[in-house]
């Protein structure tokens, strides 16, 4: 809440003659008060290639409820003023902020580029011959891809871009792929994948 002017004028004029005197008194009041004013500023810390990439919403006041959004989708437990880019991956980030005295904001923010690779893979499952193939869609950032990681999630792993994976179980197994690029900077991504096979 802010109190942005108050201002009262009291206007006294007097008008005499030989008989008589007149007084007249005016006043205009004008009082603007209540108004929620909240502007926010996203601030970005740590970094993208160790996995701390924090962007911050500031809005002035605390005791408030934050929730996030990432391109039209609420973002579970993310109901502080910040949050970590990297558990979550390029896109559009809206934050929503409620304040203890019931006033709401909303605004936006566009991560559409990371200095680093960000990691993400599609899969097939192929039922006749009982394999999972693995199309590694990784974005490079400021520097080419080098390497791939995948750990599928039953103790086996590979190197490949593109693997095929056969797993001997049918049941959704936890898969994480990692992708490297020239300088060193590394993204990693979880996906459970199911095999219905």
């Amino acid at each position: 809440m802010k109190t942005l002017f108050s201002l009262t004028l009291i206007a006294i004029s007097f008008t005499s003659n030989a008989n008589s005197i007149s007084i007249s008194i005016s006043k205009n009041l004008k009082n603007q008060t209540e108004i929620f004013s909240a502007e926010v500023s996203f601030n970005l810390t740590g970094n993208w290639c160790d996995g701390t990439l924090t962007l911050e919403a500031n809005l002035g006041e605390e005791g408030g409820i934050y929730r996030w959004m990432k391109d039209g989708i609420i973002i579970k437990g993310a109901d502080s003023k910040s949050l970590n880019l990297n558990d979550h991956g390029l896109g559009n980030y809206t934050v929503s902020y409620q304040s203890k005295s019931g006033n709401n904001f909303t605004d936006a923010y566009d991560f559409t580029s990371a200095p680093g690779p960000v990691s993400n893979f599609e899969f097939t499952n192929h039922p006749p011959i009982g394999a999972t193939r693995f199309v590694g869609q990784s974005i490079a950032g400021d520097s080419p891809i080098t390497g791939w990681h995948w750990d599928f999630g039953d103790g086996t792993s590979s190197i490949e871009k593109n693997p095929e994976q056969f797993y001997t179980e049918k049941k959704t197994y936890t898969v994480i792929l990692t992708t490297t690029d020239s300088n060193g900077c590394s993204n990693s991504v979880t996906i459970s994948v199911e095999c219905n096979y």
